[in-house]
């Protein structure tokens, strides 16, 4: 299940007051122009293997990233759950019903710049076979 999250008018203060410590993260309000925030979440009543629902999400999340990646997008995984705070933030802005819950937040749009691909970290001493 998504949320297209389109209106940054919609973060208002995340329903704290001024001085309060929000917990959504801060950055992301950093997008500007033709961006978008994808909310991606799980309705508890419909799931068919609702104790897997962290799983199912994760995947359709990491599935989103690539396609993002493959048509020259930026996007970033941001967490929400399981972190109480903002998974009550994030419901409270977006309306989202008691047995939905919100697993990430993911801002898609054209990116400012393009940083050179991080050095390959790939450990071979970090891979067992058949045994620890």
């Amino acid at each position: 299940m998504w949320v297209l999250w389109e209106s940054p008018e919609e973060e208002g203060n995340w329903g704290y007051g001024a001085g309060e410590a929000r917990p959504i993260p801060p950055y992301l309000s950093i997008h500007h122009g033709d961006s978008q925030r994808a909310v991606v979440c799980a309705d508890l009543e419909s799931a068919r293997s609702p104790e897997f629902w962290v799983q199912d999400c994760s995947a359709a999340t990491q599935n989103l990233l690539l396609a993002a990646h493959a048509r020259g997008l930026g996007a970033v995984w941001v967490g929400v759950y399981p972190l109480e705070e903002r998974v009550a933030g994030l419901k409270q802005v977006l309306g989202l019903p008691e047995q939905v819950v919100p697993l990430c937040v993911v801002p898609i749009g054209y990116p400012a710049n393009r940083p050179e691909p991080p050095e390959r970290r790939y450990d071979e001493s970090r891979l067992h076979h058949n045994h620890w």
